[in-house]
């Protein structure tokens, strides 16, 4: 019988591969290593968790909702690359990525009830400030994939597409807001998923 401090290792151990896996299937446009069938439970939570701890577990959270998004845009491990924009879809998809991206906003609405990412004058503890990037990476290529659906849709309707460039456009200017806020002390913390790009968006 495993203890079960090992299995809460095991557990954190893979669930930080799967983190890893889905910000690189993003970054370069290919499907997930893992895929998709996994039965791991999430890390468990306890009242003595630390901030960071809290962050390793948000960013799980957010991991499965990053899987449900590459499922989508990335069938048969098609994927897009760093050169290209990632693939067209079409109205069929656009209902699973306003399911997504309602998915996205709960998530995002449970962290900010505990102003999990309030800036204030000292640093955020390790770990929060890249969860909040990952976020907003995530925002960006949800949005991108939205407005190439409408934008691609031969019976566009009138509007449509303006709001999902509004909605693209915003996602961007939140990223760009988050890396000009940085301070030296964010910039010196803990970043695990470092060589992401969203330039591409």
């Amino acid at each position: 019988m495993i203890p079960q401090w090992e299995r809460d290792l095991r557990t954190r151990i893979w669930w930080a591969l799967l983190q890893y896996d889905m910000a690189a299937a993003l970054s370069f446009g290919r499907a997930p290593v893992i895929g998709s069938d996994w039965d791991v439970p999430p890390p468990r939570r306890t009242p003595r968790d630390s901030v960071s701890y809290e962050a390793f577990v948000s960013l799980a959270e957010l991991a499965v909702i990053q899987n449900k998004f590459l499922q989508i845009t990335t069938k048969s491990g098609s994927g897009w690359t760093q050169a290209s924009k990632p693939p067209s879809l079409g109205r069929s998809q656009l209902g699973h990525l306003t399911t997504i991206g309602l998915e996205l906003d709960e998530w995002r609405r449970r962290l900010d009830g505990r102003n999990f990412f309030a800036r204030g004058a000292t640093s955020a503890p390790p770990g929060v400030r890249s969860l909040e990037l990952m976020y907003l990476g995530t925002a960006v290529f949800l949005t991108r994939a939205a407005w190439d659906a409408v934008a691609n849709d031969d019976e566009r309707l009138e509007g449509v597409v303006e709001r999902a460039q509004r909605s693209c456009l915003l996602a961007a200017i939140q990223m760009v807001d988050f890396v000009s806020s940085l301070s030296s002390a964010d910039l010196g913390g803990y970043w695990p998923i470092c060589e992401l790009k969203f330039g591409e968006c």
